[in-house]
């Protein structure tokens, strides 16, 4: 395997390897149709297993309060080099490169996919904080009254929301609802 400096030549392999990372995670719906940008320096990796990218991370360098921290944006295995270390190797050379740059932690965010979380905790991160992703079907919309349209002609049948309340029993009105959870390493 050999990991190296994203090229734009990439993109539509990238864009593989990410949708089929994510197709059996929280994340399956999550598609892109373009590999994102970044305005500042970035870490723009991947792993090559042959002529085949089978892993990705991307991490923006972020300043705040003074603090430099990395974005973890995306780290992602192809599901046939599974449990070979690719997250591994990438998230270590990752690590070598923030150093580079200043940066004093990273911060990664991802849902309640237990392989996802687990993974992160043995890379040595730590769980800081969680919020809840809720996604309310129309019938869920329409029960409930969370959304409502001050058009009267216009009917909510879909949305996306965050909730960062403390009655976890409401989230029971929903089918679908993720726990999306912030982990940060310390370099």
């Amino acid at each position: 395997m050999l990991i190296r400096d994203y090229e734009v030549s990439d993109e539509q392999q990238w864009l593989r390897c990410r949708v089929l990372a994510f197709l059996d995670s929280a994340y399956f719906d999550d598609v892109r149709t373009a590999k994102e940008t970044y305005p500042g320096e970035s870490i723009e990796l991947v792993a090559l297993s042959g002529d085949t990218i089978s892993g990705l991370l991307d991490i923006e360098r972020a300043e705040s309060k003074g603090e430099v921290f990395g974005n973890v944006w995306h780290i992602a295995t192809h599901p046939e080099y599974r449990r070979q270390g690719v997250a591994s190797q990438l998230l270590s050379e990752g690590k070598e490169r923030a150093r580079k740059l200043g940066i004093a932690r990273l911060e990664a965010w991802t849902r309640d996919d237990e392989f996802v979380n687990d993974w992160y905790l043995s890379q040595g991160f730590q769980k800081i904080s969680a919020y809840y992703h809720i996604y309310p079907t129309a019938k869920e919309i329409k029960e409930t009254g969370i959304i409502t349209s001050v058009k009267r002609d216009a009917v909510p049948m879909t949305a996306f929301l965050n909730y960062m309340g403390n009655d976890v029993s409401f989230l029971n009105e929903f089918s679908r609802v993720h726990e999306c959870r912030r982990y940060d390493l310390v370099l």
